[in-house]
């Protein structure tokens, strides 16, 4: 659920920033790309954690 949320959240704000430069657009997204799989690694080291 958290992941869906994650992705909605960065589709929203590339759809809210048409505006921008394409090169800011790239930027953004692989920004949140990044941020999200960092927030996966941590949620997985937790629940590893959790487990053990």
């Amino acid at each position: 659920m958290y992941f869906i949320y994650m992705i909605l959240t960065t589709l929203t704000l590339l759809k809210s920033l048409p505006f921008l430069d394409e090169k800011i657009n790239i930027r953004i997204t692989t920004f949140s790309l990044f941020h999200f799989i960092s927030e996966c690694v941590c949620l997985e080291e937790q629940l590893h954690a959790t487990i053990l």
